[in-house]
């Protein structure tokens, strides 16, 4: 496929360095394999937190890494295999140090809410990137109707997507990804 122009400068706007208050993750990575799930929204935590709850249960030594959209508030309680996190700007620099320092053998991206620079990096790693639960407001994004050829290079970084309605699937679809993909 042809690398977007539109996202190709977004990248390149990207690459300046992360923000001065923003420092790399502290805390140390556990041992073991990492599902990366990110709660973009609200509606999308108890949901995902099922999930780790599950994974603790059949996949012993396997963990969590929960990270947050704006409206996602942060959990008080999560299960023992949880480590929660912050997300990286929206930057090259800091998206690596992000991937570089957590090392996820899986992600998964809820609703939407999509971070061209965040994901590409993440595309470009060794590990699956899906899409869940994919709503159709959380992918009408404004960028997307400036830079209509930049949502097919973030879309394209998702292996799979789950989307919530057809309509959802049909706006995936709109945005470049490919109908053997969606479910």
């Amino acid at each position: 496929m042809a690398r977007s122009v539109s996202l190709s400068a977004y990248l390149a706007l990207a690459r300046r360095p992360a923000p001065s208050d923003w420092a790399p993750p502290r805390e140390p990575r556990p041992e073991g394999r990492i599902v990366w799930v990110h709660a973009a929204s609200q509606g999308a935590m108890p949901g995902l937190l099922q999930l780790a709850i599950r994974l603790e249960r059949d996949h012993p030594g396997a963990h969590v890494l929960l990270t947050r959209g704006g409206d996602a508030d942060r959990p008080a309680r999560v299960p023992d295999n949880v480590v929660q996190a912050d997300l990286p700007p929206e930057n090259i620099p800091a998206a690596e140090a992000f991937l570089d320092h957590w090392r996820p053998d899986l992600a998964l991206w809820s609703n939407g809410h999509l971070r061209p620079a965040l994901l590409t990096c993440a595309g470009k790693r060794d590990f699956h990137l899906i899409l869940v639960d994919a709503e159709e407001t959380a992918l009408e994004e404004a960028r997307w109707r400036w830079l209509p050829d930049m949502s097919r290079g973030v879309i394209d970084q998702f292996h799979l997507a789950f989307a919530r309605t057809a309509n959802a699937a049909r706006r995936l679809t709109r945005l470049g990804m490919a109908p053997e993909r969606i479910d």
